[in-house]
């Protein structure tokens, strides 16, 4: 071989390496570029799935809110009830199995509860009117509600009796 043709193959393998060098490269950037199309679409489906988690759990946790907040503005009212019909502190605990100041505890919120529906908004903060207005109080008979239905009260007037406990019903 002359000199020149060892230049000239020198050259040519310098020029297929590096070629071939170039074309892993691509083949690489290629396979790389599906790799981050791929992650970045798996981290968008990360995320999505995290902010319905999310949503789901708050959905969850207000529906349990508002079914402990249901189930407390029962029992209050009911123990209420029960010491209005002049059941003791002790005798409520005993037939709950509560202690003496959870029975209390459930006593006074029940009588916040009706101050707070006696001022005319609930605990939620609604005003509790409806469309219709209320018939003036010389329209209505002695212990009628605005409704005009008959309420049974206790002798001081304010009290409930019998079944009838006035509970606060959010939304109504």
């Amino acid at each position: 071989m002359s000199e020149t043709a060892k230049k000239v193959s020198a050259r040519e393998i310098a020029r297929q390496r590096v070629a071939a060098q170039r074309e892993a490269q691509r083949r690489r950037d290629e396979a790389n570029e599906a790799d981050l199309v791929a992650i970045l679409k798996a981290g968008a489906v990360r995320d999505t799935a995290a902010t319905k988690r999310d949503k789901i759990i708050a959905r969850a946790e207000q529906s349990y809110r508002d079914a402990v907040a249901d189930a407390e503005s029962t029992i209050d009212a009911r123990i209420a009830a029960m010491r209005a019909r002049d059941e003791t502190v002790a005798d409520i605990a005993n037939l709950t199995r509560l202690s003496e100041a959870d029975v209390r505890k459930h006593i006074s919120a029940h009588k916040k509860a009706s101050q707070e529906t006696d001022q005319g908004t609930g605990p939620d903060g609604h005003t509790g009117e409806s469309a219709e207005p209320a018939a003036p109080v010389g329209e209505r008979g002695e212990g009628e509600s605005v409704s005009g239905k008959r309420e049974a009260l206790g002798e001081s007037g304010d009290e409930p009796v019998g079944d009838r406990v006035p509970v606060s019903v959010g939304g109504d």
